[in-house]
């Protein structure tokens, strides 16, 4: 395939976006239309904004490299997402929507009386988010590697007018753009599993078959890694902005909890499919390299170059839609909890557009730095699970968003659970070992326990007086 013709059909797809994000950004009067889509999204939209959050390159690209290596094993992350779907349509999406704030970390403010550690927890977030960024960057560099595609001249074009279209239209934009982006996702592959279904019947029990029963699965894999890589999605969806930052927009708390509830059912069952052609790959004796996809090159040796250029649209499609909600959501911690300049509404508007841009183009820069998609995921969700969980948790269970006069929780608890677990993680990162399990969850483990001790000193305190 020809990469200037393929990046042209591209800039294309693009102009079209942007065209559609212009047109958005008219009804765009407020920072909470830019950010939060005035509050008003219902069912369906919900529904494609919580699947576009996730299903992109290390969802698509990811989990087929993992199926790859470890056939089954391949879907653990998508569980460790759809677990965490699943505790947040039991209860936590609606508590979020309740709570009727702009960001996660504006809660330490509210709740517990710190702008301190609510510019911390943001920037946690920050740090986080710009990693997931970066992710999906790498995941198209992946993907365009594959194909010999690649072109940094015009990848970095493309990423720019990628940012430039979110930037116009905000989240509004950004939901707009999902619906298209998800339903080619969902045609071109699915299309391409039940074809494979139907014609090739008896090769596709076969795939199946070898991905459950092949001992060379097994080799390799460590479970205390295949674990890590399940729960760590899980309780990082939890207290992920922009995650947060679609119930925050949701018309209320009961279609944010039905709509997390439909997403994690849709995202297990569409996982089959990288997991399918990931494992296919694999059986086929297909060597992929180190720069390599298993489904890009399955596609590239065994199907038409036109089914080829589909896949690669529905993947850039994926990566796309994920890049611009984690792009809206670091934009909205930075201009949202951090002591920006008092201005007018029209001002502030201009900014938030500034910031999104700037945040973007510090993304596509990190991104030349790394190459592992999933670990890139692994690495992000870490700071914040570490240092800000246990203290939001705390607010989810025990939390009453009705009450107009705020119950504080203890300010003590959440300081040492933030810098407890913060310092323990970088600690075991920086030594390369554990004490009981992953970093991520001796970190975790020490969080609670500085919680608890917090809370304790703060009840004693509190009595003695």
């Amino acid at each position: 395939m020809d990469a200037t013709l393929f990046f042209s059909l591209f800039f294309i797809l693009c102009i079209i976006y942007i065209s559609i994000s212009f047109f958005v950004s008219k009804s765009v009067k407020s920072v909470e239309d830019y950010f939060l889509a005035g509050r008003n999204l219902g069912f369906f939209q919900i529904s494609i904004s919580l699947i576009a959050t996730q299903l992109g390159g290390g969802f698509i690209l990811g989990i087929s490299d993992q199926a790859y290596k470890f056939g089954y094993y391949g879907l653990f992350y998508v569980f460790g997402i759809c677990l965490g779907f699943m505790l947040l349509g039991f209860g936590i999406a609606s508590k979020l929507r309740a709570f009727n704030v702009d960001t996660i970390a504006q809660l330490f403010e509210v709740y517990y009386d710190s702008k301190f550690l609510r510019k911390m927890a943001s920037l946690t977030s920050i740090l986080s988010l710009t990693g997931i960024f970066a992710a999906q960057i790498i995941g198209s560099k992946c993907l365009l590697v594959s194909l010999n595609l690649y072109n940094p001249i015009l990848f970095i074009g493309l990423w720019f007018l990628i940012i430039v279209y979110a930037m116009l239209g905000g989240f509004k934009a950004i939901v707009q753009s999902d619906i298209i982006q998800l339903s080619l996702i969902i045609l071109v592959f699915l299309s391409l599993f039940v074809l494979d279904l139907i014609f090739n019947f008896s090769q596709t029990l076969s795939v199946f078959k070898f991905g459950w029963t092949n001992p060379i699965f097994l080799r390799d894999i460590k479970l205390q890694e295949i674990v890590g890589i399940a729960i760590i999605p899980a309780l990082y969806s939890l207290i992920e902005q922009d995650l947060a930052q679609v119930f925050f927009a949701s018309k209320n708390g009961k279609l944010a909890k039905v709509s997390a509830l439909f997403a994690s059912v849709f995202l297990l069952f569409f996982a089959l499919v990288p997991l399918y052609f990931g494992i296919k790959s694999r059986m086929l004796g297909f060597d992929i390299g180190i720069t390599s996809n298993a489904l890009i090159t399955l596609f590239d040796r065994q199907y038409d170059s036109l089914v080829v250029v589909l896949v690669t649209y529905g993947v850039l499609a994926a990566i796309i839609s994920t890049a611009n909600g984690v792009l809206c959501a670091i934009s909205s911690n930075i201009v949202k909890d951090f002591d920006l300049p008092k201005l007018s509404s029209s001002n502030q508007l201009i900014l938030s557009k500034v910031v999104m841009f700037l945040v973007g183009i510090i993304g596509i820069i990190l991104a030349f730095n790394f190459s592992d998609i999933i670990q890139v995921l692994i690495d992000s969700y870490s700071v914040p699970i570490s240092s800000i969980l246990i203290s939001l948790l705390a607010l989810y269970f025990y939390a009453d968003p009705t009450q107009k006069n705020k119950i504080r929780f203890s300010k003590t608890a959440a300081y040492l659970s933030f810098f407890g677990g913060l310092i323990t993680f970088l600690t075991l990162l920086f030594l390369k070992k554990n004490m009981l399990f992953s970093a991520e969850i001796d970190a975790l483990l020490v969080s609670l326990t500085c919680y608890i001790l917090g809370f304790l000193v703060d009840c004693f305190n509190r009595t003695k007086s």
